[in-house]
């Protein structure tokens, strides 16, 4: 890297950027460029180290080794990142030790002139103590959960390892240019499934599995000794950074039906590559199972039985300490796997009766936790039909036909253990199974009056999200439905969310209800959870953001300045908070065959779990007074 390159990577620095051109030009002049190959260390635990490290090219990572012998991963380190800025501070021997991933570029700089630029530069001493602190913080969170996980006698949580520790490395690669025959003998070769297709700079552009070069042997075996790599390849790859969890990729196998993830830099250079046999090894087998199980069966009753298997992955995961979003993603990619099998069952039986398939297109929808992907145990059925308008002759028909669909798909859905709604917000209804054009007419209507359960009903539809089907009817009516809101409606929606007080007294003492059914206990649904989820619709619908799920509103909020990132991450950590919380209660009353409820008895609580509440809930009450000052309800006043 060039001097004006390394200059201008630190003027577009978050902190370097701060120093004045003559301290820039200092720290190159002063600093010392180094390369170090893959798999090297830059640091080593218990090594003594004054200088500190900017990292210009690669990916490194950060680890220690526990009290049984492990190495953990904490961090990764990518280019802009600084390496070894505590032990430079502290003095002290390191406690961390940072390998390269990959072949690293570093700017090395000497102790004296850091510990001078700090003295100089005041913005540059904050921003630098800021980033410390949070690094520390990061650091010991990771550490003490570490140590729960193993007081308990529990695994490593394997859904939250990090990919660069599992993936396989060196990856065997190959060129646009190589043959088919070429990299059929390289497979065979080294006994692998798939080559990943590189350019001269090794950024990925396809992939080559077995079952491309299959196709091509069937399809066209008269070329055989003619076709290239660029031929056969797959060329819309999915690929994660090395920094990415566990249960992302075991997410987008199960999502895409891909068994092969290649993992690359920042900087699109390939680093290693994730296959199913990666993720079967550290534990994945379990989801992966289940998945297959789900796409083979032939009846509700075997679905039924998937569901139970879903209940065994959930608990474990909650046994493991995972978040609630690892949690919910997880769990409402497996059900809604289930869903579609079952309509795909329900639809064989429909054309068995003589029925036929679908007369027109048309699309299911899940709505409320489902549509946000939040579903908990407790969570009952929340779903709708659009199909699209048809002429009034066919009309009779066509209702006929989904009404009876409807009622095969909520009855399979109840015996595959998701309750109906008691509100009866279920396609069953008629309500809830329209056209098009229906639909919008709805939509018209509950604009201009929403009060009572009407507003309630809009809420839950506010989170709908096609499921299966044509989706392009499901974002017709999103679209419509942005372009419809109005400052009553958002006034309507902010009112509402005031109806419920989050069970917090004026000292920070949790209000418990003792004429529950559980006795101490809160709601951990209506006086917590929903203000943040109504919180995020609401602003969501003001500003025009489509996403659905209550942490993508949050992110997109976010992002447009509606949250400071701290106020983002509190936001995110006490939703995270008490949806764990309801997960755990849900297999709690399953396992002592109590009726599932959003209920938590506060007493049985301990003092560190009390803490974690109590934090989560004043979260909660403060997004709620936040949305009632912005839109002026419950007598606030910007």
């Amino acid at each position: 890297m060039k001097y004006d390159q390394q200059k201008q990577f630190l003027q577009e620095h978050a902190i370097f950027q701060v120093l004045e051109e003559k301290q820039q030009d200092r720290l190159l002049l002063s600093g010392e460029l180094q390369r170090i190959p893959k798999y090297h260390y830059v640091i080593h635990e218990r090594q003594t180290n004054d200088d500190i490290f900017l990292l210009l090219e690669g990916v490194a990572k950060n680890t220690f080794i526990n009290d049984q012998g492990e190495e953990v991963a904490v961090l990764f380190y990518h280019p802009g990142d600084l390496i070894g800025i505590i032990s430079a501070i502290t003095h002290r021997k390191t406690q961390f030790s940072v390998q390269s991933m990959s072949e690293l570029l570093l700017l090395r700089i000497p102790h004296h002139l850091f510990s001078d630029l700090l003295r100089e530069n005041l913005l540059f001493s904050e921003k630098m103590v800021r980033m410390v602190s949070q690094r520390l913080d990061n650091l010991y969170e990771k550490i003490q959960e570490e140590y729960s996980y193993h007081a308990h006698g529990l695994d490593t949580y394997p859904y939250r390892k990090k990919i660069g520790e599992i993936m396989s490395t060196p990856v065997l690669t190959a060129r646009l240019e190589d043959s088919l025959l070429e990299l059929a003998r390289r497979m065979d070769k080294a006994q692998i499934s798939s080559l990943v297709i590189v350019s001269q700079d090794q950024v990925p552009q396809g992939i080559v599995t077995q079952r491309d070069i299959i196709r091509a042997v069937a399809n066209q075996p008269t070329l055989i000794s003619q076709l290239q790599a660029h031929e056969l390849m797959t060329r819309e790859l999915l690929t994660l950074p090395p920094d990415a969890y566990f249960y992302e990729a075991l997410l987008m196998m199960v999502k895409h039906q891909v068994k092969h993830i290649p993992i690359t830099a920042l900087d699109g250079r390939l680093e290693g590559i994730v296959t199913m046999r990666n993720l079967t090894q550290a534990r994945g087998n379990a989801v992966l199972s289940v998945v297959d199980t789900i796409e083979s069966q032939q009846s509700i009753e075997g679905l039924a039985n998937c569901k139970k298997q879903i209940h065994q992955i959930l608990e474990s995961m909650v046994k493991e300490q995972a978040t609630a979003h690892e949690m919910c993603t997880l769990i409402t990619e497996l059900n809604d796997r289930l869903l579609r099998r079952l309509i795909v069952l329900s639809e064989q039986e429909m054309a068995a009766e003589g029925l036929g398939l679908a007369p027109v297109e048309y699309c299911w929808l899940t709505m409320g936790s489902e549509g946000r992907r939040e579903q908990t145990l407790s969570t009952d059925q929340d779903n709708a039909i659009i199909y699209q308008d048809v002429s009034s002759d066919e009309k009779e028909k066509v209702v006929g036909y989904f009404a009876q669909f409807a009622e095969k798909m909520v009855s399979g859905l109840e015996r595959c253990g998701f309750p109906r709604c008691t509100g009866n917000v279920m396609a069953t209804n008629a309500r809830w199974c329209h056209s098009v054009s229906e639909w919008k007419q709805e939509v018209d209507q509950w604009y201009k009056s929403l009060e009572g359960d009407e507003l309630r009903n809009f809420t839950i539809f506010l989170d709908f999200r096609g499921a299966y089907g044509q989706m392009a009817l499901a974002e017709e009516i999103r679209t419509y439905l942005i372009s419809k809101r109005n400052h009553y409606l958002i006034h309507r929606l902010a009112e509402d969310d005031l109806e419920y007080h989050v069970p917090l007294g004026a000292f920070g003492r949790i209000i418990t209800d003792r004429g529950a059914d559980i006795p101490d206990s809160i709601n951990l649904k209506h006086g917590a959870v929903m203000h943040i989820v109504n919180a995020m619709r609401i602003l969501s619908l003001h500003v025009g953001v489509t996403a659905i799920s209550t942490l993508e509103r949050l992110a997109a909020l976010q992002a447009r300045g509606i949250f400071t990132l701290e106020e983002a991450e509190e936001i995110e950590k006490a939703f995270n908070t008490l949806m764990v919380f309801r997960i755990q209660e849900n297999l709690r009353q399953m396992t002592t065959g109590v009726p599932l409820s959003n209920s938590i008895c506060v007493k049985s609580l301990t003092k560190q779990d009390y803490i974690k509440l109590k934090r989560a809930l004043s979260t909660a009450k403060w997004v709620q007074q936040m949305i009632a000052r912005r839109f002026h309800v419950g007598g606030a006043r910007l």
